[in-house]
């Protein structure tokens, strides 16, 4: 039976919206993978249902043709919106596997496996070439290297190549860039299946999106949040110096941040970034004792986690 759904519509949606998430246009090479296992998934009913009427397909039909009938329709829909472009993650395994835990799909930017290489998906990458691709990646990585930080802990990672994918699969890298290794120590996380009183496991709640997505998006509308997530994520004395200026800044001043308690009267953290942001011996002097690195980047941390969640909550100071 010809369902005529291979002509669908090929105007490209920019997000799909299902019910309490949104689907990105560029996720279709993840959602492809849901295909065998989900025919009757929530998103193939959507789209099937969507274009039903458009393609002409009557309203009876027995199951298998409606099964059919998705599967293709889906398949037509994913091959219209798939990203074409991605950039190859570097770093220790373990930041790449925070990355890939809380970058998921169907939330943009998303990070995929292709067995062992890590890449980073964004539909922002669409209608660029490889050389735009690499610019435009610069400032995402370091963004979200400081959104990592400061909810993971993560240390930075760094981009290597621009990939290209082709509609028959094959990919091609640009831009190679060298990366070095760290040797460290993780503990696994558990997995746990909530099984409900008839013994079989419940399902899991719908995605959502992780705080690391919800901040880049608060960052979009606000450059000093944003600039404070870079600075966090390359991690040097300057760095934290102007992360904290940003956060004070964004807050309405020193007084602020002392007020409401997310920076001592001391300012111990701060006086020791703007000692050794400039030269040995000059007229800034640290606090006795001065901060570690370690501890000022906690500090940091814990200052931009405070800002996202006061401006999640509208509670700006």
């Amino acid at each position: 039976m010809a369902f005529g759904l291979l002509t669908a519509p090929k105007a490209k949606p920019a997000s799909i919206q299902i019910t309490r998430y949104t689907v990105p246009s560029a996720s279709g090479t993840l959602l492809r993978s849901l295909l065998p296992c989900q025919p009757d998934g929530p998103l193939q009913t959507f789209a099937f249902e969507r274009y039903r009427g458009i393609c002409g397909l009557p309203r009876k039909l027995d199951m298998a043709s409606i099964q059919l009938a998705r599967c293709q329709l889906w398949e037509n829909f994913v091959n219209q919106t798939i990203s074409q472009w991605g950039i190859q993650l570097t770093g220790h395994h373990f930041d790449l596997l925070d990355w890939e835990e809380t970058l998921k799909a169907p939330f943009d930017p998303w990070v995929e496996r292709m067995q062992e290489i890590f890449v980073l998906r964004w539909s922002g990458f669409d209608d660029l070439d490889a050389a735009q691709v690499h610019a435009r990646g610069e400032p995402l990585v370091e963004q979200l290297n400081g959104a990592m930080a400061a909810s993971k802990g993560s240390r930075p990672l760094r981009r290597q190549d621009v990939i290209h994918f082709a509609p028959d699969g094959t990919r091609r890298h640009h831009m190679l860039e060298a990366f070095g290794l760290e040797l460290r120590s993780k503990g696994g996380a558990a997995i746990m299946r909530v099984i409900g009183p008839d013994g079989a496991a419940v399902p899991d709640a719908p995605p959502q999106p992780s705080d690391v997505h919800r901040w880049t998006s608060i960052a979009d509308t606000d450059d000093r949040l944003a600039d404070a997530l870079v600075y966090l994520g390359r991690r040097e004395w300057f760095d934290l110096f102007k992360a904290i200026e940003c956060i004070e800044d964004w807050a309405g001043g020193e007084g602020v941040l002392i007020k409401l308690g997310w920076m001592d009267r001391d300012k111990r953290v701060k006086r020791t970034a703007n000692s050794f942001r400039h030269r040995r011996d000059g007229s800034h002097s640290p606090p006795s004792p001065p901060a570690t690195h370690e501890e000022a980047l906690r500090f940091v941390a814990d200052l931009i986690r405070k800002a996202f969640e006061a401006a999640e909550a509208h509670s700006h100071p």
